[in-house]
């Protein structure tokens, strides 16, 4: 079932293995996901993620990080393993 909102559509429907998708490579909802103070608990995604800010996004970027698994990694780890549960399954509902 989709979310009757495209621009939802757009940020949270989104697969690395779109290949028609030039910005496969992003995961265009993930971070808003972790930053929104909304804890969405349908469709497309469930996520009770809050607490992160764009400033943890870019100190867990650090010349070593090559892929979306290290950055979570990093991520988790710079910030105490904040709601490790929850990061991980937001990740694996991108497909990462």
């Amino acid at each position: 079932m989709a979310v009757p909102n495209s621009n939802l559509n757009l940020l949270e429907d989104f697969d690395p293995n779109r290949v028609v998708d030039p910005f496969r490579w992003i995961p265009q909802g993930m971070y808003y996901d972790m930053i929104d103070v909304r804890n969405e608990t349908g469709v497309p995604v469930v996520e009770a993620v809050t607490n992160y800010t764009n400033q943890k996004f870019f100190n867990a970027l650090d010349n070593d990080v090559t892929t979306l698994a290290a950055f979570r990694g990093r991520l988790l780890t710079e910030n105490s393993n904040n709601r490790i549960v929850q990061v991980i399954n937001l990740f694996a509902q991108y497909r990462y």
